[in-house]
Formats: structure tokens, sequence, C-alpha cells
């Protein structure tokens, strides 16, 4: 999935293909939903998703946790705040990925939205991240995606962590069906496994 793909899969296809060059792996973009069903009829081996909703008999494994942040217009009133609170921006125009693409983030941002009692007013709807993030760029409202999103820079786009203490963290899973693992899909989770404790790693160690 696009939000996935900034930090954790390129160091993962890079660390497997170094050690297996002569697989070849596939890779597929759908959204969780759909990764749920593939995996479930054996169309894909493995895949990194949004944990929610995963179903049985699928086993997952969370390899990333990261903040939200909240992306919105450089010559924003708000831009020169070092952090933002949901309720200083709600009311403003959120730029998401349409219908089910965006059901994780609602999701997650629920309780958050049930405490300040209001609901986001969703501006523009999208579905690939770079149309987002340039929608953002141009002033057309802003939007919420994980903190590795960031290193998407795009002209006119400024990132900004999300002041409230109950912000939800966005979470990152491996998920697999047990009933088809092989030796090289073993190794595949071998390699997630270590690309998390790399990135989870303390600096400096």
């Amino acid at each position: 999935m696009e939000a996935a793909s900034f930090h954790a899969l390129p160091r993962i296809v890079s660390r497997f293909r170094g050690l297996y060059p002569e697989v070849q792996l596939e890779l597929v973009e759908m959204i969780t939903m759909e990764l749920n069903e593939a995996l479930l009829r054996g169309r894909l081996d493995a895949a990194l998703l949004r944990p929610i909703k995963i179903e049985e008999p699928l086993q997952y494994r969370i390899i990333l946790k990261e903040p939200y942040v909240i992306a919105l217009s450089g010559d924003h009133s708000l831009a020169e705040k070092a952090s933002l609170s949901l309720a200083e921006i709600i009311d403003e125009g959120l730029v998401i990925a349409p219908g089910r693409k965006a059901h994780h983030v609602r999701s997650v941002f629920r309780p958050l939205f049930e405490r300040l009692q209001r609901e986001p007013y969703i501006v523009q709807e999208i579905n690939q991240l770079h149309g987002i993030i340039g929608l953002v760029g141009g002033g057309v409202g802003y939007t919420l995606v994980p903190s590795s999103a960031a290193s998407l820079q795009i002209a006119g786009v400024t990132y900004k962590p999300i002041a409230d203490p109950d912000a939800p963290l966005a979470e990152l899973a491996v998920a697999w069906m047990p009933s088809r693992a092989t030796p090289l899909l073993e190794n595949l989770l071998q390699v997630t496994r270590e690309v998390r404790r790399d990135m989870t790693k303390p600096s400096g160690t």
C-alpha cells in the first residue's frame, strides 16, 4: 500500500533481493481489504498492510509503529506552528482517499473525533497519495498521513506533528496464510523481522 512503502517496503525488498537474487519478487499494490482477500484465496504469499480486520486464519506481525502527522500548505496560517492539535484544523477541508481506501484512517482516528465531538469535513477525495499531497500543496485542504510519508517532499507542503496525546499510531504489519507456508515465505518473514529490528533500533547503536 502507498503509505507503507516509504520506509519498510524498500528495505525489505532490497535486503531480500540481496540475500536471494535468484528469486523473482513480484510486487502488487492493493488496499488492505483487497490484500486480505488475496491472501485468503492464495493469490499472494505475504502482504504489507494496516492491521485492521485481518481475517482468520491469516496471521500477522506488527513491523512498524509511527505517529501520524498533519500535512498542510506551507502558506497556511498554521504552518509556522511547531505542532498542531486536530481541533485546530478539523473544521477545514480534509483531502482523503475515497471509500474503503480511507477506512483505516477514519477508524483509528474515531476515538479522537468522538472526543472532539466533531467530524472532519471532507473537501476532496482522490485515490493516489501523490495526488492527495499535491492538492494539499495547492491549498485545497489538509490530510493525515504516517510520519514516513513526510519524506514525500512536494513543493508547498509542510508536515506537522499532532499535538494530541491520544492521537493514534500508524501500524504496519506483514500478514500471511500459515497453511501455505513455504521455505521461501519463511525467508521473507525472517527478512521482515530483521528490518523491523533495524528500524526500531535506537539511533547510534
